[in-house]
């Protein structure tokens, strides 16, 4: 055990991450709480199995929902009984079972899934393709940016058994589900007609049928991200869609379109409509007078710290000391050590810190990329860091991502870089983060592959990385009709700026390679605009290196991570 003021358990789960993002990513209903205090306020029992959930406590409420998921899966004929077939052998399936707490007026419920045991799936014989889109997390941000901007009408989808809905090519065979063998046919096996949650192809049959349906209402797919979809007519209409799995969220301009989506997608799926205060675990706060909107994860953070006996620690004011290094002298030295460090849950801790990274937390990027550097041997100082994490999650718990209320809507991004920041590597991070409508739409914090042998040269690494991510960016923007024109980058290095505007002596840059050019071919195809900022103004410098509070807290405010 480590010693310090809030001991942590070592009895943890490691399967958090997993429960995590099936929790709230996969699987995420807008019916959670919307306080993070709510989540404690009632735990039930959930079950491990189907024979646990039929003799614990709150058998009975489970065995109703069990029962709601096989009708379901009765009503979809999901599959016929009949004798395995010679040198056939049939996939088994497991009950997944979990409680989802109530949100704003919707009750809670016990819920059941029937997942079918896809790694037994062989290649080529019970599946071919797997890949399925999932919009990304920067889609979100941006379409969430624009509601705020257009002050655009939002509705929230949850279609019920969405898998169950796509067309199963391949020929498969499932072992009975426990509970519901067919009686005189104990020996026979269910051949799957739809594909079952768990099988290696369902969300791919499912986006093809999703895909195919929403086509049909005019919608058009965006070449940026593939679970995007707009409407814009001539009469004025400006809708857009987002997918994820089997929740979606619609915007759109006129009211009325919201009804027509919902109304059209009920002719083909079981679809409910709910307002869009949650959307894939993301609390959603508008203020459509101010044309303001706040995103936040407070319900997810506060698991987060539950899970790993954190949830009463003393907060602190950042995440990452400026005078603490992590380095590889801080791993294990001996095999007692190391087998210490197995039984704690750095890797799951540090996974769960990258997912509220991710979506909504940017101000924590730098300390998640350096723990997540030392997973693989992690020792007794680098989970005081990661602690340290978890104690400013505390203090900040309900902060987020605000968009609007800013006269700037135009995309704009800043790049910068720590020169030589790893003292093991001597490599260099990149920082950069993309503003749009007063909020951070997109931003990261990354080691770089070359080693820089300059100041400089780490910064022209920082403004490519940048210049990549700024021209997807503004392509998704102008998919969804919004033309920003020029996106300018702005950069505290004067010797990075010249060497993209090619007025640096090159020389000085044959050494760099030429992939690393492209943020000048941008910059002369006129679509970037590389342009300077005092050091001391540059927001991604907070990205690149830990800062003392003062310098800190003004960055964070500035990029639009605030309470």
């Amino acid at each position: 055990m480590i010693t310090n003021n809030y001991p942590i358990s070592l009895a943890v789960d490691f399967a958090f991450v997993d429960q995590a993002m099936s929790a709230f990513m996969l699987d995420s209903d807008p019916d959670k709480p919307f306080s993070p205090q709510s989540i404690l306020e009632f735990e039930p029992y959930i079950p491990v199995s189907y024979k646990d959930a039929i003799s614990c406590a709150e058998a009975e409420l489970w065995k109703v929902a069990i029962q709601d998921e096989y009708d379901s899966l009765m009503e979809n004929k999901t599959w016929t009984i009949q004798p395995l077939p010679p040198g056939r052998k049939p996939i088994k399936s497991k009950w997944v079972l979990d409680f989802k707490p109530g949100y704003k007026g919707v009750e809670p419920r016990y819920k059941a899934r029937l997942v079918a045991c896809g790694y037994a799936q062989l290649f080529g014989v019970d599946y071919l393709d797997t890949y399925a889109p999932v919009v990304k997390h920067y889609s979100i941000k941006m379409v969430l940016a624009i509601v705020a901007l257009k002050n655009l009408d939002m509705l929230q989808l949850d279609i019920k058994t969405a898998f169950l809905y796509g067309e199963l090519n391949e020929e498969l065979y499932l072992v009975q589900p426990e509970g519901y063998v067919v009686a005189g046919k104990e020996g026979w096996v269910a051949r799957l007609l739809k594909p079952l949650y768990g099988l290696k192809q369902a969300a791919l049959c499912w986006y093809r049928k999703f895909n195919q349906a929403i086509l049909l209402l005019g919608f058009v797919r965006c070449l940026h991200d593939t679970c995007v979809y707009y409407r814009f007519t001539a009469s004025g209409e400006y809708t857009i869609m987002v997918i994820y799995v089997d929740d979606g969220l619609v915007c759109s301009n006129i009211p009325g379109v919201l009804t027509e989506v919902v109304e059209f997608l009920k002719q083909h799926f079981k679809v409910r409509s709910l307002p869009a205060n949650r959307f894939v675990g993301l609390d959603i706060t508008r203020n459509r007078q101010a044309r303001t909107l706040k995103i936040s994860q407070a319900h997810f953070a506060t698991s987060i710290l539950k899970r790993f006996d954190m949830e009463k620690c003393d907060p602190i004011c950042i995440p990452a000391k400026p005078s603490r290094k992590l380095t590889l002298e801080m791993c294990p030295k001996t095999e007692e050590e190391r087998r210490e460090m197995k039984k704690i849950p750095y890797r799951e801790c540090v996974g769960s810190l990258m997912y509220l990274m991710a979506m909504t937390r940017g101000d924590i990027a730098l300390a998640v990329n350096q723990a997540a550097a030392f997973v693989q041997d992690p020792g007794r100082e680098h989970w005081e860091f990661v602690l340290d994490i978890l104690r400013y999650i505390q203090g900040t718990i309900h902060y987020g991502l605000r968009y609007g209320g800013s006269p700037n809507s135009t995309l704009l991004g800043y790049s910068d870089a720590n020169w030589g920041g790893c003292a093991q590597t001597s490599k260099s991070t990149t920082g950069f983060v993309f503003l749009f409508n007063g909020g951070p739409v997109a931003y990261g914090s990354r080691r770089q592959r070359a080693i820089a042998l300059s100041t400089r040269d780490s910064e022209f690494y920082a403004v490519c990385a940048a210049s990549k991510e700024s021209v997807w960016l503004k392509s998704l923007l102008l998919e969804l009709g919004i033309d920003v024109g020029r996106v300018s980058i702005r950069c505290d290095s004067k010797c990075a700026i010249a060497l993209v505007n090619g007025t640096s002596v090159d020389t000085s840059a044959r050494h760099i390679k030429l992939s690393y050019f492209y943020s000048r071919e941008q910059q002369e195809m006129g679509n970037i605009l590389v342009t300077f900022i005092k050091g001391k103004e540059q927001p991604a410098d907070m990205f690149t290196k830990a800062l003392p509070e003062e310098s800190f807290v003004r960055y964070r405010e500035q990029i639009g991570i605030c309470e």
